[in-house]
């Protein structure tokens, strides 16, 4: 599911994770990404070598995100907002103050803004979710050999997707930086136990890859 085709719309999600969970980079893609995904990355999308495990790979990925020159895919950048100058008032005459109470017309009526939602962070569920048992659910593999076995947090995402995504908005649901910041803020809730069973499962994983004649 997070596979590097899905890594700009997960940029400002990942980020909030790291800050709320006060994580390294080397510690988000040590834990949420496999030695596979890592390799293919380095490879492809940053020209680098691919050899190495966990460790080595995480920390040559977050070396090349520490440079300045780097840009996440998608172009995602920062942009100063801009500055509107205040207008200036004129010389000897004092700012206007209303005095007294304020009559409405007829036809108006007093509106309240909204108070804007973040980006990629959908609102808080107004219900408990029922989040699906750990469990290995497998998708269509075309590649060479056997498929790549995947971490717990990749098994909890295919697994519990559809549930989460139906949660939300109807005019969120289509939204990949909102339903990915909801599978990430409901990994983050996961009980002890809860994710003891998705390690389980990644174990199991690991053991089909291993019996399948996977290196």
């Amino acid at each position: 599911m997070l596979d590097e085709a899905e890594d700009a719309d997960l940029y400002v999600a990942l980020t909030k994770v790291m800050q709320v969970n006060s994580l390294s980079p080397e510690q988000l893609l040590g834990t949420f990404f496999d030695e596979t995904m890592m390799s293919r990355y380095c490879e492809e999308r940053l020209a680098k070598s691919g050899k190495g495990g966990t460790a080595t790979l995480a920390a040559r990925i977050a070396a090349a995100w520490a440079k300045p020159s780097f840009e996440p895919v998608g172009g995602i950048k920062k942009t100063k907002e801009p500055t509107v100058a205040k207008k200036a008032q004129p010389a000897g005459k004092p700012p206007f103050e209303p005095v007294g109470e304020i009559k409405k017309t007829k036809d108006e009526k007093p509106t309240v803004a909204k108070k804007a939602q973040p980006a990629g962070k959908p609102p808080a569920p107004s219900k408990p979710i029922a989040l699906p048992e750990p469990r290995l659910v497998s998708k269509e593999w075309t590649g060479e050999g056997p498929a790549p076995a995947k971490k717990a947090f990749t098994h909890f995402c295919n697994a519990a997707r559809k549930t989460i995504k139906s949660s939300l908005p109807e005019t969120q649901r289509k939204d990949k930086s909102a339903v990915n910041a909801s599978l990430l803020e409901h990994w983050g809730q996961l009980d002890s136990e809860a994710r003891e069973g998705w390690q389980e499962v990644e174990d199991e994983d690991a053991r089909r890859f291993a019996e399948e004649g996977g290196v």
